[in-house]
C-alpha cells in the first residue's frame, strides 16, 4: 500500500459544488465574500410584498400576469408569493 501526502485547497463553489485544487504555496488566498451584500431571501420578500401590493391596487390583474413582466414561470412567482403567508416576525427576520 503506497500513502500519499499532499496538500489541498477546498473551497464551496457555485451551486454548492466543491471545488478541489492542488496547493499552490505562492497563490493568493480566497477573498472574503462582501458582507454588505443584501442576502437573496430579503429581496424575494420585498419582491413578494411589492407584487401583492400590485395585485391589491389593480397594478396587474393576476399571478399570471406578474409572472410575464418579471420573466419567471408561473409556479416561480408562486414561490415567490408564498412569502407573504410566512408569519410577521420571519418576514422581518431578513
Amino acid at each position: 500500500m503506497v500513502t500519499v501526502k499532499r496538500k489541498l485547497n477546498v473551497s464551496i463553489a457555485s451551486r454548492g459544488r466543491i471545488a478541489i485544487r492542488p496547493h499552490d504555496p505562492n497563490a493568493e488566498p480566497p477573498r472574503p465574500r462582501p458582507t454588505n451584500r443584501t442576502p437573496r431571501i430579503s429581496k424575494l420578500m420585498a419582491l413578494a410584498i411589492r407584487f401583492d401590493e400590485m395585485l391589491r391596487t389593480g397594478e396587474a390583474s393576476d399571478t399570471i400576469e406578474l409572472a410575464r413582466r418579471g420573466h419567471v414561470t408561473q409556479p416561480r412567482m408562486s414561490q415567490i408569493m408564498a412569502l407573504n403567508q410566512l408569519a410577521p416576525d420571519i418576514q422581518r427576520h431578513h
